[in-house]
């Protein structure tokens, strides 16, 4: 008898979740029915929900000049500058002959040179290779805060540290855009 009535415990407590269940999903299909109909009265309200874009985002826009100071955690202050041709993603060295990259520091030290990089909706990154020395490169990420401010890291790599007398660099920007061109030459 005991067995029985756990039995039966156990059965109404099952029917209850399954009531319980099916009364909330029908109260659920009820309120996505209403949002369907809502949207075909009215197409272009979906009933405060999201709209989806198929459409990919546009990549930043860094083209041109951008200059500034750089802080490296080796060399200290410095100043450079960027500039890019931008098609669409696509990022490359001004086809006005200036360096894609040219930057200076406190200890006379440089690097200079042409590169490759692409620009994502959210920031851009490219790479600098410098042929005459196999192995060394730079590469350079950063992103806008805003439409004339442009904030970023580099860092060369080690090869290049062996080819020139002026040690690693590693460090971090900030550049402003430059309409005329002047602090790019």
């Amino acid at each position: 008898m005991a067995r029985i009535s756990k039995l039966l415990v156990i059965s109404a407590a099952a029917a209850a979740f399954l009531l319980i269940g099916m009364t909330v999903g029908s109260a659920q299909n009820a309120f996505a029915q209403d949002d369907d109909q809502a949207a075909v009265q009215n197409p272009g309200d979906l009933g405060g929900h999201a709209q989806v874009s198929n459409e990919p985002a546009a990549p930043l826009d860094v083209n041109g000049c951008w200059s500034g100071t750089l802080t490296d955690i080796y060399a200290g202050s410095g100043t450079g500058d960027v500039d890019f041709d931008q098609i669409k993603a696509k990022l490359r060295a001004p086809s006005n002959g200036d360096d894609m990259m040219d930057f200076t520091w406190a200890d006379d030290s440089y690097a200079y040179g042409d590169g490759k990089g692409t620009a994502t909706k959210r920031a851009y990154n490219f790479k600098v290779t410098y042929k005459s020395e196999k192995g060394c490169y730079g590469v350079v990420r950063g992103s806008l805060t805003d439409s004339t401010t442009m904030v970023g890291i580099y860092r060369f790599s080690k090869v290049c540290w062996r080819h020139n007398d002026f040690g690693p660099h590693i460090g971090s920007f900030t550049f402003t855009y430059d309409s005329t061109g002047s602090s790019c030459q």
